[in-house]
């Protein structure tokens, strides 16, 4: 019982999805992409499997509160098969206007039958019958106690809410949970080594995508109608690179020159690294490490889709030492792995991937790459730290520490390099902290190092 062996509709490879994500801990997005590619589904079965695996990931909690509230058993007597099937049923009933109460019970009862779980289907269906009859009553969740009430409206880890709660406050809490259940536009960064704004505006018009320009990133694009973006022209050729906001800043607070050496310490599949050459011209040298080789295979196949042939990579653990020449690189981009609590908008499994202890264990993991990143930066050098998470722990609890014990370090004002409307996300130490309810992007945590020149 469990995984459908040849799923061939919306509703059996959603299920599918749903099921890899919680079992192996993988991410919705590379397990649909992987997924589509070995399918026949037509463009519009492939949107809604996207939108069930999506909506009932963000909804998660909430669709549980409904299934507890109207299920004649114990929760700890529902199978995990089972339990997606009802998410996905009562998600389409109550979410998909699109979708009609019929269908939605009818699919929910066949794939019960064709992932093994056929004794359970005279459940599936009574239960989401239930649903489907008293739905005006079966949402309403009680606001006390609170930590319990955000949990379940706004499906995220009653740990993480408690957390959020003691930090933020109620209406901060309310605040973050609701804006990470939003969809985030897709924002998508021109290279300039490939075209100039006119040749990728021009391109996308004429593929019928609607857009705008975000002033926090000269480079930047909003997107509102992205779909199949990957697969055209305009992004195989290399006009462009689909990159998160806070990223984008990331590199700009960097502030890449031509002809320097620069290190990407925790380079994943190279979008910040493309970033880095594009801003340096094409001209210098950049080293990418990342511990995964298939990540930086990615990232050698993206280098050469934007047309830049001035980085080498390593497949290295950053927090261990690198064994090359100390103060070598002019420049150093840190996008610490972290425990991703700030793209929980883009990324909704990762609130379910979490645990409470992972913050403190992510975070001594964070200093432990730093300290050994700053060796080999130039005295008079900057070196960017970055995370996308705004916990205390994997914030200044990281900086702070590592400029007590590295005096010759300090941080650098990120005034100049920042837009008006950015400047007031600023702390009193002068670091950038992103929080997703307050801007258009994801939560992020960034800090500008310099090195000095000497010790005088």
């Amino acid at each position: 019982m469990g995984l459908i062996k040849k799923p061939n509709s919306a509703r059996e490879l959603a299920f599918n999805v749903l099921y890899k994500v919680e079992k192996q801990k993988a991410y919705a997005n590379v397990l649909l992409e992987a997924a589509f590619v070995r399918t026949e589904l037509s463009v519009r079965d492939r949107a809604l499997t996207t939108e069930l695996v999506y909506g009932v990931l963000r909804n998660r909690s909430w669709l549980d509160w409904v299934i507890k509230r109207c299920s004649n058993r114990h929760w700890e007597q529902i199978s995990h098969p089972v339990k997606y099937i009802l998410r996905l049923g009562i998600y389409q009933l109550l979410k998909l206007d699109r979708v009609s109460a019929y269908a939605a019970v009818d699919e929910a009862v066949k794939l019960a039958r064709s992932c093994g779980e056929a004794k359970a289907t005279g459940f599936v269906n009574a239960l989401l019958r239930r649903v489907s009859r008293q739905a005006a009553d079966v949402i309403d969740i009680p606001r006390k106690p609170l930590a319990d009430y955000l949990a379940n409206q706004y499906s995220h880890p009653k740990w993480l809410v408690e957390r959020w709660l003691k930090r933020w406050g109620e209406t901060e809490t309310e605040a973050l949970t609701k804006a990470n259940n939003r969809q985030l536009p897709l924002t998508v960064r021109l290279n300039s080594l490939k075209a100039s704004w006119e040749q990728l505006t021009q391109a996308l018009t004429a593929q019928g995508f609607y857009f705008k320009a975000n002033g926090s990133v000269a480079e930047a694009l909003q997107i509102e109608n992205a779909k199949q973006l990957a697969a055209l022209p305009v992004y195989q050729n290399g006009w462009l690179e689909i990159e998160g906001l806070a990223s984008m800043l990331a590199v700009q607070l960097l502030d890449p020159q031509p002809g320097e050496s620069i290190l990407d310490a925790a380079s994943g599949r190279g979008v910040n690294t493309g970033h880095i050459a594009q801003l340096m011209g094409n001209r210098g040298q950049i080293l990418a490490l990342d511990n995964s080789p298939h990540k930086l295979k990615q990232l050698q196949r993206n280098c050469r889709r934007l047309g830049v042939d001035i980085v080498h990579s390593a497949a290295q653990d950053a927090s261990r030492p690198l064994g090359f020449k100390e103060a070598y690189f002019d420049r150093i981009l840190l996008d610490a792995p972290c425990s991703a609590l700030g793209v929980i908008a883009r990324y909704p499994e990762c609130r379910w991937h979490r645990q409470a202890g992972d913050v403190t264990r992510l975070s001594k993991l964070q200093g432990d790459i730093l300290k050994q990143a700053a060796r080999y930066l130039k005295p008079g050098g900057v070196l960017v730290y970055s995370v996308c998470s705004f916990e205390t722990e994997e914030n200044e609890g990281v900086i702070q520490p590592f400029l007590q014990s590295n005096k010759d370090f300090v941080l650098d004002d990120l005034s100049p390099f920042l837009p008006a409307d950015l400047k007031t996300h600023m702390n009193e130490d002068g670091c950038l902290r992103l929080l997703p309810h307050k801007w258009v992007g994801d939560g992020f945590f960034m800090a500008r190092l310099l090195r000095k020149k000497s010790a005088h």
